[in-house]
């Protein structure tokens, strides 16, 4: 039995040591950098307010309605970074050379769960505000929202800096063989 249980041991041994001599490949590959389709660098918060002014309809069924004012006050988020699939990397014996586009708002999202309705008083007549009506206002702060947001030079060149950081480290992560690489960055002014 004794005999036995050594030679299992020593079988398992060899097994797990044959899975050491194989050899690691220690080239740098970029190619698989182009599968990330966004890089998300910064996710900030906002707090937003949309106004709706709704006018009192015309007509019998409508008399005594006074026109509205809807506020709409909500909390949302907006994830800024680079379009991966504008890079280009061209490896150059030890030299790298990333040209990276500019960084940009990749998605927004209104917090749902956030939105707070101020409504004017009504008349004798309500006149309720249409949805479409909500939902156009939203859309119009949103808009804005984006404009200030890609007019705030600092904050993208945050994003983008903060894209080169992780850029950068993904290339160092597979540096495997001791090589010195050197990374040279070309920035785009204009999305290609």
């Amino acid at each position: 039995m004794n005999k036995l249980k050594y030679l299992i041991l020593t079988s398992v041994l060899l097994v797990s040591l044959c899975g050491c001599s194989k050899k690691v490949d220690n080239t740098l590959d970029l190619s698989e950098i182009k599968y990330i389709s966004e890089l998300a660098t910064i996710k900030t918060y906002y707090h937003n307010v949309a106004k709706v002014e709704y006018e009192a309809q015309s007509g019998l069924t409508h008399i005594f309605e006074k026109d509205r004012i809807l506020w709409l006050e909500y909390t949302g988020i907006a994830k800024i970074g680079i379009d991966m699939s504008k890079i280009d990397v061209k490896k150059e014996d030890n030299k790298i050379k990333i040209t990276i586009p500019p960084a940009k708002v990749l998605s927004h999202d209104v917090d749902e769960s956030t939105i707070v309705k101020i409504k004017s008083k009504d008349g004798i007549n309500p006149n309720p505000v249409p949805v479409s009506e909500e939902t156009a206002a939203i859309k119009r702060a949103e808009d804005n929202m984006i404009e200030t947001i890609e007019k705030d030079g600092q904050l993208l060149l945050q994003a983008q800096d903060r894209a080169k950081e992780l850029i950068e480290n993904y290339v160092r992560q597979f540096n495997v063989s001791g090589e010195e690489y050197t990374i040279e960055w070309i920035e785009l002014k204009e999305s290609m």
